[in-house]
């Protein structure tokens, strides 16, 4: 079980013509890797929509806050880290 530092972060695909999105992606970086770079390498590439970080703090275990994250909305859970949350 990994228990290094991190940030634990929540983000949201911005549709480019109603400016919104009910998806939201929550996952985790570990502290060699910031989030804006997690990102601009692993989730805007190829991306036709922005993609913007709503929300990211740091976490002396984010694995274990992830995990409990997704667990707390596996019912809302679309694919793997992603998950439709509306208001």
């Amino acid at each position: 079980m990994k228990l290094d530092d991190g940030h634990v972060y929540i983000l949201n695909d911005v549709d480019d013509i109603t400016g919104k999105s009910d998806y939201y992606k929550i996952g985790m970086v570990s502290k060699e890797r910031t989030v804006e770079d997690r990102i601009q390498r692993d989730h805007q590439v190829g991306n036709p929509r922005l993609i913007v970080d709503i929300h990211s703090f740091h976490s002396e275990a984010p694995f274990l806050v992830e995990r409990h994250l997704h667990k707390h909305f596996a019912g809302f859970r679309v694919r793997r880290e992603w998950f439709r949350l509306t208001d």
